[in-house]
């Protein structure tokens, strides 16, 4: 190999480091779970989080210039592979942005994987080949790495919505999130196809000179965009792409659903995001009309389903649906006016999302932990104010903020968000989201009433739900039919004996008919003795809150990234 080659290879290869560095990361997880024991299987979640820390910071690193002075500005964007991937701003900002994201769900999954004798290498190392590929994607710039990346990402996802593997709900969340993403990937590669036709090329910018003067003219680019559009909205949940969400949100396990309304989203939206401004934006008048329907219908379809909801799970996934309508919004404005404020607008919402996503859905992880008949329902939260005043006025502080009440995160981004509409001249769209965030309240912040207007029950046993007793539930369950509003089912080997004994002990039901437990063993409690601390959702529900507060006080600081990120798609 001559010297060139060899630089070329090496040019390649740190422009994929972060890439690398996480995956190499994953096989140490499994290597690691070789050696451990029952007892030290925590180890496990320190394990992968110190390689997410040494992600970030070796893409940090990478930018990062002492040169009179610490500078993020002294490297130019560098290609590699034959310029299907590249090391820019715009990708060190989402690598730092999965790093937080998959750092918060190792905090909330070992804890809540320890309950359930569930803390195993192959959790982790799943979880780290899923910000691999989201990695991947966000760097992406050719439409053969994108759609390797975009499945290395969804496989293991795939996998982890099952992890539960001995609870029903977990087994059809995962199923129907497999047969929908097969679907949508191969639905996807169609539109592939048809921009390679109209182009004669996979890079981005030869696709972008090609549909200056399409060869197939504007019928060919229309098919092909709304294939696109097809794949990318089943992966960001939109309508009317979205009914594998609220099956696989509520039956995959809760740390599960946190990483996948907040991570795999940001990765949707990163790579789409790269691809349509710098492949396919000289064809927006084509695509954009599709992306309005688009964003409307899921921004009306989302906010309304969520309105009757009783499991909070299931609501917060509508929830999530609605959020993808309103980021549509950053698209559009990008296509509408060809400058850079709709893209940034989409990161900075992106970053408050996941903060206050991270938050809700790590509360339901916190009261499961430490109310193990919770069910996640509305009900279950009457009184929570008063008998957990500190976990309910955070609760409180995350719905707030995903209602867009200021001074949280969330306000912000919509504000900014809302503003590049406007900007774009589509008034009327911003007029529907603000109608659609209106109508949010009213689900969001009944969560809120329910904990501090609504009387607990008289009766409450300690360290207990305020749901029926087990054998109650089982019998209520089994006599209405009930399989959905339910919570998991103890997922690992380990441990599932013990709370069936416990539970057969206590309940001379449980020992009468043994046959009829195991259909309900989602409603027993975990095993909170195998849990010595719950340090870890603490300490990610309180970073979640740090990062609402500040950013609702301070937003410039994440606008200024976020600008400097998405200048021309290639930091500059």
């Amino acid at each position: 190999m001559d010297a060139q080659a060899a630089t070329a290879v090496n040019n390649s290869i740190e422009v994929i480091l972060p890439l690398i560095v996480v995956s190499a990361g994953a096989l140490a997880v499994l290597v690691a779970d070789l050696f451990l024991g029952p007892r030290t299987k925590g180890l496990l979640a320190w394990l992968a989080a110190a390689v997410l820390v040494v992600t970030m910071a070796v893409a940090v690193g990478q930018w990062v210039t002492f040169s009179g002075g610490l500078s993020f500005s002294g490297r130019a964007p560098e290609a590699g592979f034959a310029d299907m991937v590249v090391m820019d701003k715009f990708g060190l900002f989402f690598v730092l942005l999965f790093g937080a994201a998959g750092l918060l769900t190792v905090l909330l999954g070992d804890a809540y994987l320890a309950a359930r004798g569930a803390a195993r290498g192959e959790f982790y190392a799943l979880l780290l080949l899923v910000i691999a590929g989201m990695i991947g994607l966000a760097t992406a710039t050719d439409l053969i790495s994108f759609f390797v990346a975009f499945e290395l990402m969804s496989l293991p996802t795939y996998v982890l919505a099952g992890y539960a593997r001995r609870d029903p709900l977990a087994g059809e969340a995962s199923l129907k999130y497999f047969i929908n993403g097969a679907f949508s990937s191969a639905i996807l590669l169609f539109g592939f196809a048809v921009l390679y036709a109209i182009s004669g090329s996979t890079t981005f910018s030869a696709i972008s000179a090609g549909l200056e003067e399409p060869s197939l003219g504007q019928g060919a680019a229309m098919v092909g965009f709304v294939l696109i559009a097809a794949g990318f909205g089943f992966k960001i949940a939109a309508v009317p792409f979205h009914g594998w969400a609220p099956d696989a949100y509520q039956g995959a396990p809760t740390p599960v659903t946190t990483f996948m309304s907040v991570g795999i989203k940001a990765a949707a939206f990163a790579g789409f995001l790269r691809l349509f401004a710098a492949a396919v934006l000289p064809a927006w008048e084509v695509w954009t009309p599709i992306l309005m329907v688009l964003a409307v219908v899921t921004m009306i379809v989302g906010n309304v389903l969520a309105l009757p909801q009783r499991n909070i799970k299931r609501l917060l996934a509508y929830s999530s649906i609605a959020h993808a309508g309103y980021l549509l919004l950053g698209i559009i404005a990008l296509g509408e006016t060809g400058d850079q404020y709709g893209s940034s607008a989409v990161l900075v919402y992106l970053v408050a999302y996941t903060f206050m996503n991270v938050g809700a859905f790590g509360m339901l992880v916190f009261m499961r932990n430490s109310r193990p008949f919770f069910r996640y329902t509305l009900e279950e939260l009457r009184g929570y104010g008063r008998t957990a005043p500190l976990p309910a006025l955070a609760l409180t502080l995350f719905m707030l903020s995903l209602t867009g009440i200021p001074p949280t995160a969330g306000f912000w981004g919509k504000f900014y968000l809302f503003s590049a509409v406007v900007d774009a001249g589509q008034t009327w769209l911003a007029i529907v989201a603000v109608v659609m965030s209106a109508v949010s309240a009213f689900y969001y912040l009944r969560i809120v009433w329910y904990m501090y207007f609504e009387a607990a029950p008289d009766v409450l046993i300690p360290g207990e739900s305020t749901a029926l007793p087990a054998s109650a539930g089982a019998v209520a369950a089994v006599a209405q039919g009930d399989h959905r509003e339910v919570a998991e089912r103890p997922a690992g080997d380990a441990g599932s004996s013990t709370v069936m004994s416990t539970i057969a002990a206590d309940d001379p039901a449980a020992r009468a008919e043994p046959s009829a437990a195991p259909l309900h063993a989602d409603r027993q409690p975990i095993d909170a003795h195998l849990v010595e601390t719950d340090t870890g959702t603490v300490a990610a529900l309180l970073v979640a809150a740090a990062g609402v507060l500040f950013i609702g006080i301070w937003p410039q600081g994440l606008v200024w990234a976020a600008q400097g990120a998405v200048r021309l798609l290639g930091g500059g």
